[in-house]
């Protein structure tokens, strides 16, 4: 999204500035070079797939681990690591490993970031 804003309206040389924003991406989690990561409260879904919004440098990645109430890792649910630019990416587990096995059930997701902005995810 882009939007224009006059810049030095109070004196005689005004300039017209362009400014853009990241579609659905107002607030995020960044995580600079340094490795950074997060942990979410228990939670549960219905569904049968995780999708992201985020993004990277060319540097950057993104790695989701969906763990248990009790903060375990789930074996054969952690994400590849996931770099670009995407507003809907859906994340692929090793071996293919399909989430809705998971559904109802209380869950926590870690998410490991570098050079990154993750903006949200979701499940449906």
């Amino acid at each position: 999204m882009s939007f224009y804003c006059l810049d030095y309206h109070w004196i005689q040389n005004q300039a017209l500035r362009r400014y853009t924003i990241r579609k659905d991406g107002f607030l995020s989690y960044h995580a600079g070079y340094e490795p950074a990561w997060l942990l979410t409260r228990p939670f549960t879904f219905a569904g049968s797939r995780l999708t992201v919004n985020f993004a990277t440098s060319a540097i950057g990645s993104v790695r989701i681990t969906l763990l248990d109430a009790d903060g375990c890792a789930l074996a054969g649910y952690e994400s590849c690591e996931l770099f670009g630019d995407s507003l809907d990416r859906p994340v692929d587990f090793a071996g293919g490993t399909d989430v809705a096995a998971l559904a109802g059930r209380p869950l926590r997701m870690r998410i490991d970031l570098r050079d990154a902005d993750l903006f949200s995810f979701k499940f449906d």
